[in-house]
């Protein structure tokens, strides 16, 4: 493949095989041929597409808040210039070439199109770096390997989750390497329904901050060597806080000499511990030299004032020890669950009797309950432990030690959702949603089918208090959808049940807008998103015959009401109505069975006449309306009533083809029409036929008894539709 115009490329990845973590993102990615860190020139806006197709797993656009998510969690970094811009652009969403150079792309790769995933590879996702020999980064593209791999935005057990997996890739995105923090957002191995690297660990977080400063804060730094006085060379050092918790991190270069920078004022405890497992150098990029022959080696404690920069001198390490704590094999980071004693396993080597072990936090027991050599069971007591974040784990032999590095993480207990209020919606919006539970808390998110809403933000939600949080719904894709809390931690609760999103109806024209009280008039209505099972009431009472022609149609044969203005509803299930007026008036709806001569010159001037029923003085004739609605038309330019079932009009002028005529009564708002009972023919047209109605003293309705019969069947049709 030829990237030829591309200074150089760089492909990083997260592996589903290994089920472990990765390297610090205080490191950096960096040129492998002169170790310049990778950086992005103007890191305040750095634009990113998502596809808008997504991936046959996921139901469509449920990947958008998402991914959101996880941009989110990189833009609420605070101190830092680093922010990710999304472009929602329809266009740039529906493109696939992901390749251009102006067009940073996350995309699902389901066919294996892109080349970077072997058949049945292990990839999970990968991010692919483009760079100039300054380290300054002109392209950055994340693709999910959906070929090989199922996702999910819903929690199921076995499939990856899209917003855990987003969160580390878009930090390689903003130019960071694997992380030897195994709790970190970018320790390089995930699990399916994995979700604690959903949020940034406070590693991550300072990280960001010293690559894309705001503040340059205060500094730590030092050398270490071995007993020979030979420089150690890629050393994991790490700095803890008051709390215990591992909030930096980086790699001795060459020299042996590290810098811990952007540090805030306080007190931090330093240690020095090898990249050897469970995160190894196999998982780091190119151009890094990593030795392991030590063992976790203390620093010492060091205070911090503003603005400081202290040098901590050269330290030796202790030597190599066949002891090991934490394998790339098993899940990382291990859950703890503040307030609660639970037991887990941690994987190693040299794990025996006579070892002891202990957590970074004060706050958090740990006590092992079964050494074996290869594994030790401990029990973890946090039920003191007042904050959440990632604790270390020391195990100790002698003069031995190992550390792994933020390998648990203490969270509050999943959010519960136990109410959502109404159950049921409108894909309009604009709904007030109530949710009611526990652990509710603020920086929560809830995501509702395509969109999320964040607290505190316009067209967000709003934290009424520790049970109670409400939203307006924005509008939605029809269906039923999850409702889920999102804590900052990452772990999230869902309602048992789902919100019913249904189209509410819509009622664009009503045809005929009156008629009578005794009921029998065939109502027309056209609009859209009537759905199976829609309802029409007029004045409150259901009518029993309704024909749905289809979700834009509906045909009532209205029942006896009350004279008088009524209101029309049309309901869908558990959704708001549309509604209209209608009057039911005390006069029999007017009828038009036929209209003699059927056909005339488009020049109009005609005189025609129109035969049926309860014609009354004062009527309209219009010629050419629609036949669904009886909008639109021409007026008839005179009408005569001969007598209640005959008139006479002249046509007025149209354009040829046949057109539907209507009656209309102004007074009470009745109308009928005939569909295509009229045909004009264009100028200079010849030959054709001609059409005779009989008609006698006896009344237009005796030469009509085909018209009549045929007219009933059709009506009996339809009606025998709505059963």
């Amino acid at each position: 493949m030829s990237f030829g115009r591309r200074a150089a490329w760089l492909m990083t990845l997260l592996s589903a095989l290994l089920p472990a973590p990765s390297a610090s993102a205080d490191v950096r990615l960096i040129h492998p041929g002169n170790g310049l860190p990778l950086r992005w020139s103007q890191p305040s806006s750095v634009s990113v597409v998502f596809q808008a197709l997504g991936c046959s797993d996921l139901v469509p656009l449920t990947h958008l808040p998402a991914l959101r998510g996880a941009v989110r969690a990189w833009n609420g970094v605070e101190q830092s210039s680093f922010q990710l811009v999304e472009n929602t652009s329809p266009n740039q969403m529906a493109r696939t070439d992901w390749g251009s150079n102006a067009l940073h792309m996350v995309l699902f790769d389901e066919q294996g199109s892109s080349g970077y995933f072997p058949a049945g590879s292990g990839l999970v996702a990968l991010t692919l770096v483009w760079y100039g020999s300054s380290g300054v980064i002109s392209d950055a593209d994340i693709l999910f390997n959906a070929r090989d791999h199922e996702f999910s935005v819903t929690g199921e057990a076995w499939k990856f989750d899209v917003q855990d997996v987003a969160t580390h890739e878009l930090g390689h995105l903003a130019g960071f390497d694997h992380s030897g923090v195994a709790g970190s957002t970018m320790y390089p191995y995930v699990h399916g329904a994995e979700q604690l690297h959903r949020s940034l660990a406070a590693n991550d977080r300072h990280g960001l901050c010293v690559a894309y400063p705001l503040d340059a804060g205060s500094r730590l730094e030092g050398r270490l060597v071995r007993g020979s006085g030979s420089a150690v060379k890629g050393a994991h050092v790490v700095a803890r806080d008051a709390a215990g918790e591992p909030l930096a991190s980086t790699l001795s270069n060459s020299s042996g000499e590290w810098s811990l920078q952007g540090l805030e004022a306080g007190t931090y405890t330093l240690y020095a511990t090898p990249l050897d497992q469970p995160v190894g150098a196999v998982n780091l990029g190119p151009g890094r030299v990593i030795q392991t022959d030590f063992s976790t080696t203390p620093l010492g404690a060091h205070v911090l004032g503003s603005g400081d920069s202290l040098q901590t001198g050269t330290r030796t390490v202790r030597a190599d020890a066949a002891l090991l704590l934490g394998r790339s094999m098993e899940q990382f980071p291990k859950r703890v669950t503040r307030g609660e004693i639970q037991t887990l396993t941690i994987h190693g080597a040299g794990l025996t009797e006579g070892c002891m072990i202990a957590c970074s936090d004060p706050l958090v027991s740990v006590s092992a309950l079964a050494w074996n050599t290869t594994h030790v069971q401990l029990r973890i007591d946090a039920a003191q432990a007042t904050r959440d974040g990632l604790c270390d784990l020391t195990v100790t032999q002698g003069e031995s030690a190992h550390t792994l590095v933020g390998g648990l993480e203490l969270t509050p207990a999943d959010p519960v959702i136990s109410a959502v209020s109404p159950a049921s919606a409108s894909t309009a919006g604009g709904q007030t949603l109530t949710i009611t539970g526990t652990g509710l808390r603020s920086g929560l998110r809830v995501v509702i089918g395509e969109h999320e809403y964040a607290l505190g933000e316009a067209g967000g939600a709003a934290l009424i208090n520790a049970t109670t949080l409400t939203l307006v719904l924005k509008p939605m894709q029809a269906g039923s959808h999850p409702v889920v809390v999102i804590d900052p931690t990452g772990v999230e609760g869902r309602w048992s049940s789902q919100l019913l999103v249904e189209a509410m109806p819509r009622i664009d024209a009503l045809f005929p807008q009156a008629g009578w009280a005794g009921g029998g008039t065939e109502v027309t209505l056209r609009g859209a998103n009537f759905e199976p099972g829609v309802r029409v009431l007029i004045g409150g009472i259901e009518q029993s015959e309704l024909t749905r022609e289809h979700s834009g149609l509906l045909r009532v044969i209205t029942m006896a009401g009350v004279a008088g203005q009524q209101t029309l509803e049309v309901l869908n299930p558990r959704v708001s109505p549309a509604s209209a007026g209608f009057t039911y008036t005390n006069s029999i709806d007017p009828q038009l069975l036929a209209v003699s001569p059927a056909s005339g010159p488009s020049s109009g001037g005609s005189t025609v006449f129109l035969h049926g029923e309860n014609f009354r003085s004062g009527c309209t004739v219009r010629f050419g309306v629609d036949p669904v609605t009886g909008l639109g038309g021409k007026t008839a330019t005179a009408t005569i009533v001969r007598e209640t079932g005959l008139l006479e009009v002249l046509t007025p002028a149209h354009s040829s083809g046949a057109q539907s005529v209507l009656v209309l009564d102004e007074r009470t708002g009745q109308a009928t029409l005939l569909s295509g009972a009229y045909t004009y023919h264009g100028s200079g047209t010849s030959g054709g036929g001609c059409s005779v109605i009989p008609y006698s003293s006896a009344g237009p309705g005796a030469g009509l008894g085909w018209l009549l019969a045929l007219l009933g069947l059709l009506l009996r049709t339809r009606r025998a539709r709505t059963a």
